[in-house]
């Protein structure tokens, strides 16, 4: 019987290919992830994976010998999917014997197809869909973050509903259970900190709260994390970040990734809750 397939996803953005390395894990694959060129590295020496999924951005450009020389060089057996930006050029790996090179975002589907040609019968069944993932609460009067928040989230597989003030949001909350609601803090009428209050008080503290700010304060955070808020992200905020808190507190992340992003928040200047 074969043994698991090993995949190393390397990559700085976190949120980006966790939906691919959840479903690997379904389909029975022991898959890990390394953020550092060290590590995927050290990696080459002492664990080699069948597969690394590398993104362009972690190659080490100028360095004596770059992550694919080296793995190419100590693993020879580990097969190598590049995802690039496509902004170079000339296309991206070519000539260096890769398994695959890939324009950013890869879909599931196509990098499932890749590996399943090159590891025949090393994954299990394609897993059914997981459920669908909780309604999320947008609440900005700010049409045009509003809108670009709810798209990032849409394309994520969320469901969305945005209102524009914290009287629709209190509505809308009445009427439908959410996984989360973002809320700003800079709103007329009810601001956002009370806007956070009342939600944890009305919910019990059972919907986590993330409140968005443009105000770059320790006196806001402290405000809105004192209401009831579990995450605060500053304006403009990493796409990442963003995706990382709400995968996290909506609890679409598995054991893995749960672990994965404890440490990145462990490290973030992020502030959030210790409750």
């Amino acid at each position: 019987m074969n043994a698991p397939l090993s995949i190393l996803f390397a990559d700085r953005d976190l949120a980006a290919t966790r939906p691919h390395r959840m479903g690997l894990r379904r389909q029975g694959a022991r898959v890990e992830y390394a953020d550092a060129p060290a590590d995927v590295a050290r990696r080459a020496e002492h664990d080699p994976p069948d597969l690394l999924v590398l993104d362009e951005t972690l190659l080490q450009t100028g360095a004596e010998e770059d992550l694919i020389g080296l793995y190419q060089r100590v693993s020879p057996a580990t097969e190598i999917v590049l995802l690039h930006d496509g902004t170079a050029s000339m296309p991206h790996g070519l000539g260096l014997g890769l398994l695959f090179s890939s324009r950013k975002p890869i879909s599931a589907a196509s990098l499932r197809e890749v590996i399943e040609g090159a590891f025949p019968g090393r994954l299990g069944p394609e897993p059914s869909p997981p459920s669908a993932p909780p309604p999320i609460l947008c609440v900005d009067d700010d049409p045009e973050y509003r809108v670009s928040i709810s798209r990032l989230l849409r394309r994520r597989g969320y469901t969305v509903v945005a209102a524009e003030s914290a009287h629709e949001a209190l509505d809308a909350l009445a009427r439908f259970p959410f996984g989360a609601v973002l809320v700003d803090i800079m709103m007329q009428g009810m601001d956002g900190i009370g806007l956070t209050h009342e939600i944890r008080e009305r919910a019990g503290g059972r919907v986590p709260i993330l409140v968005l700010t443009g105000l770059a304060t320790d006196e806001a955070a402290y405000l809105a994390l004192e209401n009831g808020a579990r995450f605060c992200l500053t304006k403009p905020f990493d796409p990442e970040e963003l995706l990382n808190v709400v995968d996290y507190v909506t609890g679409t992340a598995d054991a893995e990734e749960r672990q994965l992003l404890e440490r990145r928040f462990a490290a973030s200047s992020i502030p959030k809750s210790t409750a």
